[in-house]
C-alpha cells in the first residue's frame, strides 16, 4: 500500500519510451474519465474495506488526475495508460510542488477495468517508482479496488434497514479504544491479542517518511513481541490520543471503524474491521498508517 488507506493517492501517468498509439490511449482515458471511490485494499487474499468517505480519484480524459482524501489537501498530477500491454499498465506522475519539479514518476502500476469497477495493482515493498507488479496474482501484489462513484448508491454500507445508533457503536469503539490504551504499555500490550479473532490475523503497517512509504505485513502473534521490545527500549508508556472514531456497518456481522490517532512521536490513521464473537466484537483485520509528527 505504498498505498490506502488506507494511501499514495496522488498521481498521474506519464508517457513511456515505447510510446503506445495516441488514439488507443485517448480512447482508454475516456473510459476511465470520472470519479472513482477506493472501496478496499487487498493483500495476500485479504481485503480490508475502505471508509465510504475515503479516498477519491478524479480521472480526466485529458490525462489529469486529482486524489482527494478527507482532511488533506488535494493531490494533483497526470496519468498515462498503455492498454496494449498485458496486464495493462498505468503510470502516475507528480505535479509541480514547492521545491519539487513536475514530472517526477511516483508509481508504476497495472490496472484492470470492468465497467464501473477498477483494480490497480502495485507491489508490496520496493520502490513503486521503479518496480511494476507482474500480475494481480503475484505474491507481492497489493490491489486497490475502486468503484465509479455514480455506481455507489447512498446507504450502500450500511443498508438502509440496518442503520445503527450510538448505543450499537459503543461496544465496537470500546474495542478500538482498548487496543490503543493497551498498546501504550509494555505490560499490557500482550492483552491486545485477546481483541483479535485469532493471533494469525494480518496487520498491515504503513510508515510514511517524507514522500516515501514502507509497507509491512505481519501477524498479531509477531507484532506484539515487536511492540513489547520497542516499549521496553523507550522505558516509558507511549500514551495515544484517539479521535474521530467512525463506525460503519456492512450488514449485521461486519463493522468497519476508521480512526485518527497520535502519540508523542507519530500521528496517523487506522482502519479496524470487526466481526461479532458471541456477545463481544473481535478485530478481524487491521491497517495502521503513521508518520512522524511535525
Amino acid at each position: 500500500m505504498r498505498n490506502s488507506l488506507f494511501l499514495v493517492a496522488l498521481c498521474c501517468f506519464t508517457a513511456r519510451a515505447d510510446e503506445p498509439k495516441v488514439d488507443a490511449v485517448k480512447a482508454e482515458q475516456k473510459k476511465l474519465e470520472g470519479t472513482w471511490l477506493l472501496t478496499g485494499v487487498e493483500i495476500k487474499g485479504t481485503t480490508t474495506p475502505a471508509p465510504d468517505d475515503g479516498t477519491l480519484f478524479v480521472f480526466g480524459a485529458d490525462g489529469s488526475l486529482v486524489a482527494k482524501e478527507k482532511g488533506r489537501p488535494d493531490k494533483k498530477g497526470t496519468y498515462r495508460v498503455d492498454p496494449a500491454k498485458t496486464p495493462r499498465e498505468i503510470d502516475f506522475v507528480g505535479a509541480a510542488e514547492k521545491g519539487k519539479e513536475a514530472g517526477a514518476k511516483l508509481m508504476l502500476a497495472i490496472y484492470e477495468r470492468d465497467g464501473n469497477t477498477l483494480r490497480l495493482g502495485v507491489p508490496v515493498g520496493g520502490d513503486p517508482a521503479k518496480t511494476r507488479l507482474g500480475g494481480f496474482e503475484a505474491a507481492d501484489a497489493c490491489v486497490w479496488h475502486l468503484k465509479r462513484l455514480k455506481d455507489v448508491p447512498k446507504g450502500d454500507s450500511p443498508q438502509a434497514g440496518d442503520r445503527k445508533d450510538a448505543a450499537d457503536a459503543e461496544p465496537i469503539t470500546n474495542v478500538v479504544t482498548a487496543y490503543f490504551k493497551q498498546a501504550a504499555s509494555r505490560s499490557k500490550v500482550e492483552k491486545n491479542a485477546e481483541l483479535f479473532v485469532t493471533r494469525d490475523v494480518s496487520v498491515v503497517l504503513i510508515a510514511r517518511v517524507g514522500q516515501k512509504e514502507e509497507v509491512f505485513v505481519t501477524k498479531v502473534a509477531d507484532l506484539i513481541p515487536q511492540q513489547q521490545k520497542q516499549l521496553g527500549e523507550l522505558r516509558e508508556e507511549l500514551a495515544y490520543e484517539v479521535s474521530e472514531q467512525k463506525v460503519e456497518w456492512a450488514g449485521k456481522s461486519l463493522a468497519v471503524v476508521s480512526v485518527a490517532y497520535r502519540n508523542k512521536f507519530n500521528e496517523g490513521r487506522g482502519v479496524f474491521t470487526l466481526t461479532p464473537d458471541g456477545k463481544s466484537w473481535k478485530i478481524a483485520a487491521l491497517v495502521l498508517e503513521s508518520c512522524l509528527r511535525n
